[in-house]
């Protein structure tokens, strides 16, 4: 058995953030307003060395109606972000696979 004492450590300790996931935060918030516009995040898409569908269902799912992300919703976005960007670079090589047979 644990302590309440202990569970209330614990749970604390699980909710805080990682510190890479608060970097990279701070990187993408290119303002400091403490959330991410869809102008920051296309701001990071063009530093990356592959493509990417700026106009996908992705952008559209986190940054439609001039919504924005914040910090506590920052971890979820960027799991699906590395999801989305592997299944989006596997349908862009395929296309440009298909075109050259």
């Amino acid at each position: 058995h644990i302590s309440f004492q202990d569970f209330c450590l614990f749970h604390l300790l699980m909710a805080m953030p990682d510190p890479e996931v608060d970097i990279a935060f701070m990187l993408m918030d290119r303002n400091g307003t403490g959330t991410i516009t869809k102008k920051d995040f296309q701001g990071y898409l063009a530093s990356l060395p592959y493509y990417f569908d700026q106009e996908s269902e992705f952008v559209e799912r986190y940054f439609g109606h001039g919504q924005t992300i914040r910090a506590h919703q920052f971890s979820q976005f960027l799991a699906d972000l590395q999801k989305e960007m592997g299944r989006q670079t596997f349908l862009h090589k395929l296309k440009e696979f298909d075109q050259h047979r």
